[in-house]
């Protein structure tokens, strides 16, 4: 019994000792091994690594995989003056753990200095653009045009940048995800869309009475042809006809003159 205790105790040990110099590091995953708070191994690589016991060494997990940040709902002025509220998504990594980890420790830190950031930049960008910009971009609501797709890639563009020498992230991409006015340039807006969409009814308009016109010309112009070449045809067959009429007649006279003088000459009282 004394054995079994005993053996059981050293298995106890040694499984404590095992586990408290080594660790296994997912796929999903990068680890920071730090000692006294300084960073002395950095783990990118999946499998069973080893560090001192936990009393000198520390382990720090940090997710590899591309992380989702959906910014709060902002206000932000044109270069117009005029104020627009939007949020974006934003798609990041850590691309630097040890730069990550020594600038912000944790993803809720990482997430708030990111927001700072885009909404610094976004903000920079749109004050280029002016209310009729921004209409033409996002009309309807809809986030689809080259012009939106260009204030994102510049605010991407800045925002990486300065992230991934700060600290360590990669922004691989940002979206509005939604693009709306307040109530005070709300109306002006829909004028501007009420005027927009006036202006290519009109021309519209314009170039189907333009194409009436040619359709209508082009069909008196044939019409024209069609009646001349017919009442041409029409004229020669009747000199066809009055050809072959006094041909008749005199042959019809050649045969008969008697008859003909008879038939031609007045009547006698």
């Amino acid at each position: 019994m004394k054995k079994m205790f005993l053996f059981l105790l050293i298995f106890f040990l040694f499984a404590i000792t095992v586990s408290s110099v080594s660790f296994f590091v997912s796929e999903r995953e990068f680890v920071i091994v730090t000692q006294f708070g300084q960073v002395v191994q950095v783990i990118k690589e999946p499998g069973l690594a080893f560090k001192k016991p936990w009393f000198i060494n520390q382990v720090h997990r940090m997710e590899k995989r591309t992380q989702v940040l959906d910014t709060q709902i902002i206000q932000l002025l044109l270069g117009d003056k005029n104020p627009v509220i939007l949020s974006c998504y934003v798609l990041w990594r850590i691309k630097d753990p040890q730069q990550f980890f020594i600038r912000l420790q944790n993803p809720l830190t990482a997430a708030s200095k990111l927001e700072a950031m885009v909404t610094s930049h976004l903000g920079g960008i749109l004050s280029d653009y002016s209310l009729p910009n921004i209409l033409k971009v996002a009309q309807y609501g809809m986030a689809t045009s080259s012009s939106l797709m260009e204030i994102e890639r510049q605010v991407r563009e800045k925002t990486n940048a300065s992230t991934l020498i700060e600290y360590g992230i990669e922004v691989k991409d940002i979206g509005i995800q939604r693009l709306a006015y307040p109530s005070q340039v709300t109306e002006a807006v829909y004028e501007r869309m009420r005027a927009e969409r006036r202006k290519e009814a009109n021309k519209i308009r314009a170039e189907g009475l333009e194409q009436a016109t040619k359709i209508r010309a082009r069909t008196d112009k044939e019409a024209a042809e069609i009646f001349s070449k017919a009442k041409g045809e029409a004229e020669v067959i009747k000199g066809e006809g009055d050809r072959v009429a006094m041909e008749t007649y005199a042959k019809a006279y050649g045969k008969n003159q008697e008859y003909f003088q008879n038939r031609l000459s007045p009547p006698q009282n």
